[in-house]
Protein backbone atom coordinates (compact mmCIF):
# COMPACT_ATOMS: atom_id res chain seq x y z
CA UNK A 1 0.00 0.00 0.00
CA UNK A 2 2.84 2.18 -0.56
CA UNK A 3 3.45 4.67 2.14
CA UNK A 4 1.35 2.68 4.50
CA UNK A 5 4.48 0.11 4.53
CA UNK A 6 7.20 2.18 6.16
CA UNK A 7 10.83 1.09 5.99
CA UNK A 8 10.76 2.06 9.93
CA UNK A 9 8.68 -0.94 10.64
CA UNK A 10 8.79 -4.46 11.49
CA UNK A 11 6.41 -6.71 9.71
CA UNK A 12 4.14 -7.06 11.97
CA UNK A 13 4.17 -3.30 12.70
CA UNK A 14 3.41 -2.81 9.06
CA UNK A 15 0.66 -5.61 9.39
CA UNK A 16 -1.08 -3.83 12.13
CA UNK A 17 -0.96 -0.31 10.34
CA UNK A 18 -2.20 -2.37 7.47
CA UNK A 19 -5.20 -4.11 9.20
CA UNK A 20 -6.03 -0.43 11.03
CA UNK A 21 -5.79 1.06 7.86
CA UNK A 22 -8.53 -1.39 6.19
CA UNK A 23 -10.84 -0.86 9.55
CA UNK A 24 -10.36 2.86 9.14
CA UNK A 25 -12.04 2.39 5.81
CA UNK A 26 -14.90 0.30 6.84
CA UNK A 27 -15.47 3.05 9.54
CA UNK A 28 -15.59 5.67 6.65
CA UNK A 29 -17.98 3.08 5.07
CA UNK A 30 -20.30 2.76 8.01
CA UNK A 31 -20.52 6.37 8.94
CA UNK A 32 -21.50 7.63 5.77
CA UNK A 33 -18.57 9.74 5.21
CA UNK A 34 -17.68 7.89 1.79
CA UNK A 35 -19.98 5.78 0.07
CA UNK A 36 -18.09 4.02 -2.92
CA UNK A 37 -14.84 3.03 -3.58
CA UNK A 38 -12.03 4.70 -2.16
CA UNK A 39 -8.32 5.13 -2.93
CA UNK A 40 -6.22 6.63 -0.85
CA UNK A 41 -3.57 9.37 -2.34
CA UNK A 42 0.40 9.77 -0.88
CA UNK A 43 -0.90 12.47 1.32
CA UNK A 44 -3.61 10.34 2.62
CA UNK A 45 -1.91 7.78 3.72
CA UNK A 46 0.84 10.03 4.92
CA UNK A 47 -1.82 11.35 7.01
CA UNK A 48 -3.28 7.80 7.64
CA UNK A 49 0.52 6.59 9.16
CA UNK A 50 0.35 10.02 11.71
CA UNK A 51 -3.04 9.02 13.02
CA UNK A 52 -1.76 5.61 13.71
CA UNK A 53 1.63 6.74 15.24
CA UNK A 54 -0.09 8.91 17.75
CA UNK A 55 -2.43 6.46 18.17
CA UNK A 56 -6.62 7.30 17.43
CA UNK A 57 -8.88 4.29 16.96
CA UNK A 58 -10.10 3.57 13.12
CA UNK A 59 -13.21 5.37 13.72
CA UNK A 60 -11.72 8.30 15.16
CA UNK A 61 -9.62 8.53 12.16
CA UNK A 62 -12.64 8.15 9.76
CA UNK A 63 -14.19 10.90 11.58
CA UNK A 64 -10.90 12.75 11.16
CA UNK A 65 -9.89 12.16 7.98
CA UNK A 66 -13.31 11.79 6.00
CA UNK A 67 -15.67 13.92 7.92
CA UNK A 68 -16.89 17.10 6.81
CA UNK A 69 -15.27 20.08 8.49
CA UNK A 70 -17.20 23.02 9.24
Amino acid sequence: MGLIAADDMTEAQQAMLYEWTRSTVDSAFAAGHITQRWSPSDKNLATLRGYFDVGLTPEEAADALFAVKH
